[in-house]
C-alpha cells in the first residue's frame, strides 16, 4: 500500500520509528514495514480488504528545492489518517493432485481460490504414443508456458468432459476446494492428463476451442496430471542408465517392472525389466 504525499521523501532512510500502522481496534501493527518507492511512502505486510491507520511521527527526512538550491529537512509535524487496502484480485490454481495413486477409486485434485465464485474444470487425455515423452515431460512443471500447452491440447489430447466448480468465495481469504476427477478418467490405472481451468462457462457442450484463449488477461490455468501407482527415478550408472521403479502407495521397489527407453522421437531404443 503506497500514499502520494507533496513533499520529495529520502528514500535512503530508516522508517520504521517514524511510521506506525493500527488496526481499526487500536492494536498496532507489529509486521508493518514502511518504505519509499518512486516519492511515495509505501507500506508493506498488510492484509487485503482491511481498515487500519497510519501515523506520521516527527523524523521523516524531506528533500526540499526552491528552485535555487536543494536542502534536506526533517519533519517535525505528527499527522494520522486512516485508509482501507484494496481487495485481493481474484485468482485460481490448483495446489494439489499432479500425481494421481492408479488404485484409489476416487481422483481428488484441490484448487486453491481467492475471491473467485466459480470456474469451469476440463480434464483432457493425452495421447502418449503421438507425442514425444521428451517434449511432455518438459511441461511437467509449476507454471508450464500458455503456448506450449495450447499446443499440447489443440494437437494432441482428447476432451473427456468438464465441470462447474462453485467455491464459497469468502472475500479475501484463501479457500482450498477438493474435486473428484474420476468420472472422466474411467478408471484408468495409468495415464497422462491435462486439467484446465477457465473462467465459469456460460454453456453446455464444450469443446476444446473453449479452453484454448489467446486472451493472456483471462483466466487460463493448466498443468498436467498423471495417473500411476509406479514412481519413476533415473541415474546415470557406471554402465548407462539405472532406474528405480517403486510403489507409489509402500515406497517399496517394484520388481518385473517393464522400462523402456525412448528416443526423442519416440523410438524405442532399449527394454529391460526390474529385479
Amino acid at each position: 500500500t503506497c500514499f502520494i504525499t507533496d513533499k520529495d521523501i529520502l528514500k535512503e532512510q530508516d522508517l520504521s520509528s517514524a511510521v506506525e500502522v493500527f488496526y481499526s481496534n487500536g492494536n498496532r501493527v507489529k509486521d508493518a514495514y514502511p518504505f519509499v518507492k518512486d516519492n511515495r511512502l509505501c507500506v508493506s505486510g498488510l492484509n487485503f480488504g482491511t481498515k487500519y491507520a497510519v501515523k506520521l511521527l516527527k523524523g521523516i527526512s524531506v528533500r526540499q528545492n526552491d528552485g535555487k538550491k536543494s536542502q534536506t529537512l526533517t519533519t517535525n509535524t505528527v499527522s494520522e489518517s486512516s485508509f482501507t487496502t484494496i481487495d485481493e484480485t481474484g485468482s485460481v490454481k490448483i495446489a494439489k493432485g499432479l500425481i494421481l495413486p492408479g488404485n484409489d477409486d476416487k481422483k481428488i485434485i484441490e484448487l486453491e481460490s481467492v475471491n473467485t465464485k466459480a470456474v469451469t474444470l476440463g480434464v483432457f487425455k493425452i495421447s502418449k504414443n503421438s507425442l514425444p515423452q521428451a517434449e511432455l515431460f518438459g511441461l511437467y512443471s509449476e507454471n508450464p508456458d500458455r503456448y506450449d500447452i495450447r499446443r499440447l491440447i489443440f494437437n494432441n489430447s482428447r476432451l473427456l468432459g468438464s465441470k462447474t466448480v462453485n467455491f464459497k468465495n469468502i472475500k479475501n481469504t484463501v479457500e482450498r476446494t477438493q474435486v473428484d476427477i474420476s468420472e472422466f478418467v474411467n478408471g484408468d490405472k495409468s495415464g497422462v492428463y491435462v486439467l484446465s481451468v477457465i473462467e465459469q462457462a456460460d454453456h453446455d457442450n464444450l469443446t476444446v476451442d473453449d479452453f484454448i484463449s489467446y486472451d493472456d488477461s483471462s483466466l487460463q490455468l493448466s498443468k498436467l496430471v498423471f495417473i500411476s501407482n509406479l514412481g519413476v527415478t533415473a541415474y546415470n550408472g557406471d554402465n548407462g542408465i539405472d532406474v528405480c521403479v517403486r510403489d507409489l502407495t509402500y515406497a517399496k521397489p517394484v520388481k518385473r517392472a517393464t522400462v523402456t527407453l525412448k528416443s526423442l522421437a519416440n523410438d524405442i531404443l532399449d527394454t529391460q525389466s526390474t529385479d
